[in-house]
């Protein structure tokens, strides 16, 4: 009879992360949202487990939050993350408004960008002896693109006559165009030439694209080639592009429509990097 009544449990837990992954598929989040979410509530889940999750309170969830923080030393984002994903059972699955109301958020950690100077940028590509490869971190620093987006970029979505190119369904499915370097047209051409329009500019070897994480395995190669002593990942390219073209002049609601920002707080970020003002002022010292 408890082998049984295990088999009952399972089968809900089971049969409720199906349902939770089909209702975030149909408001088209993103793969990665999803495995992530399913991620923190199998955790939750287990908590609890063999308790109904219907039947946990405020206070347990608060708790559990705490307890999340206190012993695994997760930072801000991750709780949030956290309790996206349990605004997505109770809310929209099982309709209990009561989690968003009672259940404060944590205050954001607003870091200042890691960011690369001109020189260590140029110091990068000159490493990365692979022509293909090159050409992806460069079109990432030149662009602003993420290293999703890059390796995502078809034919069709080059404009060389105009030096921009369509980035489609980036970060929450948003589509924007961004600019790209004169000096990247004659490569760019010899990659679209022969392929179709449809067809993904970047191909490996072996005839697929290329993966997200082989990308970031050749950025940080090249980082240890070029000698560089900073934290810095593919997305750092991002920021490089985004404080440079800051510091030539670029006006900041350009630089957050090229970005892809929903907000120009976001942006923002990137005056504490290199505010022209702050280094004219002299240490008293």
């Amino acid at each position: 009879m408890e082998e049984y009544s295990n088999k009952q449990e399972e089968n809900y837990a089971n049969n409720l992360i199906e349902v939770y992954q089909r209702e975030m598929k149909l408001r088209n989040y993103s793969q990665r949202t999803i495995k992530t979410y399913t991620s923190l509530l199998k955790n939750f889940l287990d908590t609890f487990y063999p308790q109904d999750p219907r039947s946990i309170t405020t206070d347990q969830i608060k708790k559990y939050l705490y307890a999340i923080i206190n012993n695994k030393g997760l930072g801000s984002a991750s709780v949030d993350q956290t309790i996206n994903s349990l605004v997505m059972l109770y809310k929209h699955l099982y309709k209990q408004p009561f989690i968003l109301e009672e259940i404060a958020r944590p205050r954001s950690e607003r870091r200042i960008p890691i960011v690369l100077s001109r020189e260590e940028v140029i110091k990068i590509f000159d490493v990365t002896d692979n022509p293909t490869h090159k050409l992806l971190l460069q079109l990432m620093y030149s662009s602003g693109l993420r290293v999703s987006e890059v390796v995502n970029l078809r034919v069709q979505d080059i404009q060389l006559d105009n030096l921009t190119l369509f980035v489609r369904g980036g970060k929450g499915h948003k589509d924007r165009i961004t600019v790209f370097s004169q000096t990247l047209k004659p490569s760019l051409l010899r990659y679209m030439s022969g392929k179709e329009a449809k067809e993904h500019l970047f191909m490996t070897q072996r005839g697929g694209k290329y993966t997200t994480r082989t990308l970031q395995k050749v950025f940080e190669q090249a980082i240890k080639k070029a000698h560089l002593q900073k934290s810095a990942s593919c997305h750092t390219l991002r920021h490089c592009f985004a404080t440079h073209l800051l510091e030539s002049g670029t006006d900041i609601r350009y630089i957050q429509n090229l970005l892809g920002h929903a907000s120009i707080t976001t942006t923002n970020i990137y005056t504490k990097v290199r505010n022209p003002h702050l280094f004219k002022i002299k240490s008293p010292l």
